[in-house]
């Protein structure tokens, strides 16, 4: 009977330290799973910063770009301004040169006529 009861025990301890290699293996295995797990977590905060960073930096560039687009666009409409004014200027001198010289030809036959 003893003989018996070290085998059962031998069998249960056999069958602990095997079911105990089991469970081990699946604890380090999901250890490992969480690791690899925390790991993708950090390096997937690390680029939302990174692309947080970027995406401000890219807002600034973009209201520099917008603040440029409107100056230059006032500028044009400055130019657009003096160009029309200068446009109405010469026109007016246009007149009046076309004045003068109709003045000038009826002065010469005025004079010729004397």
């Amino acid at each position: 009977m003893r003989i018996f009861a070290m085998i059962v025990a031998i069998v249960i301890t056999a069958a602990s330290v095997g079911l105990a290699y089991r469970y081990y293996k699946g604890a380090s295995k999901a250890e490992n799973d969480l690791n690899q797990e925390r790991y993708q977590r950090m390096v997937a905060e690390e680029n939302l910063q990174n692309t947080k960073l970027q995406v401000k930096s890219l807002e600034g560039q973009l209201q520099k770009s917008e603040q440029k687009a409107q100056s230059l666009e006032q500028r044009a409409q400055k130019f657009a301004a003096i160009n029309e004014d200068l446009k109405m200027r010469l026109e007016k001198a246009s007149e009046i040169q076309k004045r003068l010289e109709e003045k000038i030809l009826e002065f010469d036959m005025i004079s010729q006529q004397l």
